[in-house]
């Protein structure tokens, strides 16, 4: 097999990308093209662009936004029918010319930015979710890279793709970071998650991903991409760190059962359609990857002198729902008594198997149809045969403000596990501050039950193990 390279010139940074082939006439081609003449795959084997040589394009006429778009309508239009390498070579001008855009002020630096700004999150053929997407992405991180590693311009890009919900986009990002092993484009994402972003409050990524609700997935990605710095780094406006933030205890998170309303169902639906049980053990483990990755953050005082505990006990407590109070001062026993064990199963809908039989309209393969319905026969030997579905007319649920329902399973497991943290914690001076914050800045927090004779006991126990 030969194998050939093309090298790539961006801006001052040089790329080799080695591509193996057989030889061009081996290549998938264009349907509707069965000679392969003038297809891009074709081209790609020969000097020139697919785009910017062709001969019936004004591509140097073109603004840099026009460029753009036509490389990304040929991406959507090549899904499928050529590989990265392969549309990484047919376009490859193309991609050099539309690579970064160096007027000061730029509203798209990099196609990356493009794609964010342009297309939802859920586009169906402008996604990140497509091969050929990806690798415009992943040319612009080599050629933010190659920039002697931009930052700002991918720091700028993450919080855009995170305010815009572009969440699988941002979760490529990590991935192909982490897949990089600790080289410079791990580093580059690093720093880029932890910058922070001057227009809202000096937040970093994680911040700003748990705020807007990225499903835990993505939360899971961030962590694993982020350094130290990211953990510990504050709010301006309160002092929280992301800690804090994923700690508190909203509707938003800790709410299942919602209204069947398409907002909801689009930005809330994560518990429900996961199972409520297995929801909750997701969100512990995620909330314990953030504080392994930084412990000191469960003794950190926002600017309200409050700790990720108390900040989860206060904003559970403004709920005034006497049910969720006080649930991680109990025992197994006393939670499941109290109904926060018990949760209803998540309904699955089996699949039909091939032994099921089922009633209904059929006509049996190579039997003439008699007319019966309603009869049971083995679904193998069956032809369905149904009726033209009915076209309903669309109405939109309206959203109920009063639907679901606050998880007290989970509210006992969360605060359960951040109890027993901060009751863990090395010495005793940090346990207490982690469980009850600055005491002396906020005299409502109280003693509940015997919680310091709980606690020092739990304390002492863990010190002994």
């Amino acid at each position: 097999m030969a194998t050939i390279t093309s090298s790539t010139i961006v801006r001052g940074f040089s790329s080799s990308f080695p591509v193996s082939r057989d030889d061009a006439s081996s290549w998938p081609i264009h349907e509707g093209d069965e000679s392969g003449v003038n297809s891009p795959v074709q081209q790609a084997s020969e000097p020139g662009d697919a785009l910017a040589d062709d001969p019936d394009s004004d591509w140097n006429d073109m603004s840099f936004e026009d460029k753009r778009d036509n490389l990304v309508k040929a991406a959507a239009e090549n899904e499928g029918k050529l590989s990265p390498e392969q549309f990484r070579i047919a376009y490859q001008k193309a991609i050099k010319d539309c690579a970064y855009d160096d007027e000061d002020g730029a509203l798209d630096p990099t196609i990356l930015h493009h794609l964010i700004r342009k297309f939802t999150p859920t586009h169906k053929t402008h996604g990140v979710h497509k091969d050929l997407f990806k690798e415009l992405v992943h040319r612009s991180l080599v050629e933010l890279l190659g920039r002697l590693g931009e930052l700002d311009g991918l720091s700028n890009a993450l919080h855009e793709a995170i305010n815009r919900k572009h969440f699988q986009l941002l979760e490529f990002v990590c991935n192909k970071a982490s897949e990089s092993g600790d080289g410079d484009l791990k580093k580059l994402v690093v720093n880029a998650i932890s910058t922070k972003d001057a227009k809202n409050h000096h937040q970093n990524c994680l911040h700003a991903a748990i705020r807007r609700l990225a499903p835990l997935g993505v939360i899971s990605s961030l962590i694993k991409c982020a350094n130290k710095e990211s953990f510990e780094t504050q709010r301006a406006d309160d002092g929280n760190t992301p800690l804090h933030d994923f700690a508190e205890f909203t509707a938003m998170r800790f709410k299942v059962d919602r209204c069947k309303c398409k907002r909801c169902q689009k930005d809330f639906a994560e518990a429900d359609s996961m199972g409520e049980r297995a929801y909750t053990q997701r969100y512990k483990e995620t909330m314990t990857d953030i504080i392994d990755r930084y412990e000191e953050a469960l003794s950190t005082f926002n600017k309200a002198g409050q700790t990720p505990f108390v900040v989860h006990r206060q904003t559970r407590k403004r709920l005034d729902v006497a049910d969720l109070n006080d649930l991680e001062y109990l025992s197994a026993e006393e939670a499941k008594l109290a109904g926060a064990d018990v949760v209803p199963q998540h309904q699955v809908t089996p699949a039909l198997s091939a032994s099921d039989s089922i009633p209904i309209d059929i006509e049996e393969t190579g039997r003439p149809s008699v007319g019966q319905q309603q009869r049971r026969v083995d679904p193998r030997k069956a032809q369905i045969r149904r009726a033209p579905p009915s076209t309903p007319a669309k109405t939109e649920t309206p959203h109920d403000e009063n639907a679901g329902r606050y998880s007290l399973y989970m509210a006992w497991e969360i605060s359960r596990e951040l109890l027993e943290r901060c009751s863990s914690r090395p010495n005793w001076e940090d346990a207490e501050k982690s469980i009850f914050g600055d005491r002396e800045r906020d005299g409502k927090i109280l003693l509940s039950y015997n919680l310091n004779a709980r606690v020092h006991s739990t304390h002492t126990s863990n010190l002994c193990r």
